[in-house]
């Protein structure tokens, strides 16, 4: 039984690098037509849903799958973050790294018992292992999806002078103004969304104008900044001059920017003048310890 024991570990080894092998087949599409692989590259990149596979079906069918997708919120995450998985398919590729990275630490145990005959550590830890790396992955996620939501922002007010100009002296329109600009940008956020049509992803109902999909798009992505341009689209509607109107939204942004920064910057100095004056405290002390010595003294010999 003993050694049936050790060998365990090995055995399951054995069985997840089988695993491993099959998964990355099905991942890189070995068995897939040329020109399918090509349909599904172009309607990822136009931000369409690709058609899922079979173990993509296979774990939607699983409730304990469809409620810890729901409760990670993968599928807004994922179109946040600019990923084109499914959550399925999140879902799969998140489990198999998690496995991958217990496999390997059994293999790093394994090593050491053949070395020294004793498990390094109790291979329970693998579990902990494998669960760190499930977490990490939900963890790396998370932080694409706020970052690219913030550059999305950042960018959206950056260009709002540059539409002032565009929609009142070009007589563009406003959805067109903001996609064309977006492409000028460094990086791809906002352009996912507006010109390679990601908002499909998340926004659902219908809408007949660009003042109700932008509207849209700020509830869906959480991007405030998409409503404000709503609403000042919705003033040049009725009247108002566009150059005038979105000169003010780039002018709210450019203060709103400029708050947080005096905010960061008094919260850095606080930051800063509390380990300063921490420091003064040791010297105080050396300062302070002879003389209330020498005074304590002289108190005791009278």
């Amino acid at each position: 039984m003993a050694e049936l024991g050790q060998a365990l570990p090995f055995a399951l080894i054995a069985l997840l690098a089988v695993g491993v092998w099959a998964f990355a087949l099905l991942r890189l599409d070995v068995f897939t037509p040329d020109d399918v692989r090509a349909w599904r590259r172009l309607a990822s990149l136009r931000g369409y849903a690709t058609p899922a596979g079979r173990l993509e079906r296979a774990a939607a069918r699983v409730p304990f799958l469809r409620r810890l997708q729901d409760e990670l919120d993968l599928n807004r995450q994922l179109a946040i973050a600019g990923w084109s998985e499914s959550p399925q398919g999140f879902l799969l590729r998140v489990f198999f790294v998690a496995l991958l990275a217990a496999a390997i630490f059994l293999g790093l145990l394994g090593v050491g018992l053949l070395e020294s005959g004793a498990w390094p550590v109790p291979p329970a830890v693998a579990l902990l292992v494998a669960v760190a790396a499930f977490a990490l992955q939900i963890s790396m996620l998370r932080s694409r999806a706020r970052t690219r939501r913030e550059q999305s922002g950042q960018a959206l007010g950056d260009m709002m002078m540059l539409v002032a100009i565009i929609t009142d002296g070009r007589g563009l329109q406003l959805e067109d103004a903001v996609r064309i600009l977006s492409r000028c940008v460094d990086h791809q956020s906002l352009q996912s969304i507006v010109d390679g049509r990601g908002w499909q992803r998340l926004v659902h109902q219908p809408h007949s104008t660009t003042i109700e999909l932008y509207r849209q798009i700020s509830t869906e992505f959480g991007i405030p900044l998409f409503d404000i341009v709503a609403d000042a689209a919705a003033n040049a509607n009725v009247g108002m001059s566009e150059r005038e109107t979105y000169t003010r939204v780039a002018g709210a942004v450019y203060q709103n920017r400029l708050a947080e920064a005096r905010f960061r910057a008094a919260r850095a100095k606080t930051l800063v003048t509390i380990p300063v004056a921490m420091m003064l405290i040791p010297l105080l002390i050396l300062i302070g310890a002879p003389i209330f010595a020498t005074i304590s003294g002289g108190l005791g010999l009278g």
